[in-house]
């Protein structure tokens, strides 16, 4: 796919780190799972494409402020994210995890003794961060007939530029019954009966939920993390759920990972815990290709690149 994008393009691959240390003093772009780099050893390096999207990681290394330019692969694990927060949203409303451990114990719960659960239809759902996750999210709750509100730092920006290789987001902003800024957030925790955080960890955002937030949300709402763990202060998130601040939780992400065993989180009945898995096993490295190679064209013909980074705003 790469050699295809023009003539004459060298594509080496690195295995390991003498390897990698060689390469980096001769290329030009480079495509990468594992940043940062010594940009020091890479005096021709002009582009590198990072092969997954959240930059927080390394977002005080040189690379962040030098003048190499930064992509990053959102849009690219948009529809398996998106998915997995349904699957949370239809967990925690049908009380999946309790019908499975009756499953597991093999105990048959009689007609009268069943949990009220309920349906989507008809709930609000707030969406921090409208990015490409969070519009994939919008277009499938779409169709469960949910109210969306979408919360963003720009909301006058309805439309979203950028690589959208599952051709499935709200890229024109048309689900969302409004688009609100952070200023006004406190509406949205107040409003929503699933709140699903899927935005970049930056210093504006570490614990944009905290013990404050926590409070505001409406009685028995549930809290989806799918973006990342220091959005939530966790403390202030175990405190909500033992008291029954909140009805339960979703969280695919967490301050410190793995998550100790220790945590009173592993316990909670109404809590679900994956590992990081929200990406796993979807066929992502083939779109991640297809968008390197798009923008290595582009490159190539001196073009405006797709998924560049804001290496100020740091996303």
């Amino acid at each position: 796919m790469i050699r295809g994008a023009g003539d004459d393009i060298d594509v080496h691959t690195a295995v390991d780190e003498k390897e990698q240390e060689k390469l980096l003093s001769e290329c030009d772009v480079l495509v990468t799972y594992h940043l940062p780099i010594d940009i020091s050893k890479a005096p021709r390096l002009k582009w590198v494409h990072f092969m997954w999207e959240g930059v927080d990681s390394f977002s005080d290394s040189e690379m962040m402020r030098s003048d190499v330019v930064l992509t990053n692969s959102s849009g690219v694990h948009s529809v398996p994210i998106a998915e997995h927060i349904v699957l949370y949203m239809l967990a925690l409303k049908r009380k999946a995890k309790m019908y499975m451990d009756l499953q597991e114990r093999r105990e048959w719960l009689g007609w009268w003794d069943q949990p009220s659960t309920g349906v989507l239809k008809g709930s609000t759902v707030g969406i921090i961060g409208y990015g490409r996750i969070g519009r994939a999210a919008a277009k499938i709750l779409d169709g469960f007939g949910v109210r969306v509100l979408a919360v963003k730092r720009d909301p006058d920006r309805v439309e979203h530029e950028g690589f959208d290789g599952w051709d499935c987001c709200d890229m024109r902003g048309e689900v969302p019954q409004e688009m609100i800024g952070m200023d006004s957030l406190d509406r949205v925790l107040s409003g929503s009966d699933f709140l699903i955080l899927s935005l970049p960890l930056t210093g504006e955002t570490h614990h944009i939920i905290g013990k404050g937030e926590l409070e505001l949300m409406k009685e028995g709402a549930y809290l989806i993390n799918i973006g990342r763990g220091g959005l939530v202060d966790e403390n202030a998130l175990v405190e909500a759920l033992e008291k029954g601040r909140i009805g339960g939780a979703a969280l695919d992400v967490f301050e410190e990972e793995p998550l100790d065993e220790s945590s009173p989180l592993w316990g909670m009945d109404n809590v679900l815990i994956t590992p990081h898995s929200s990406t796993a096993g979807d066929p992502a490295d083939e779109l991640v290709f297809t968008l390197f190679t798009e923008n290595l064209k582009r490159f190539l013909r001196g073009e405006e690149l797709l998924n560049v980074v804001d290496k100020k705003l740091g996303y």
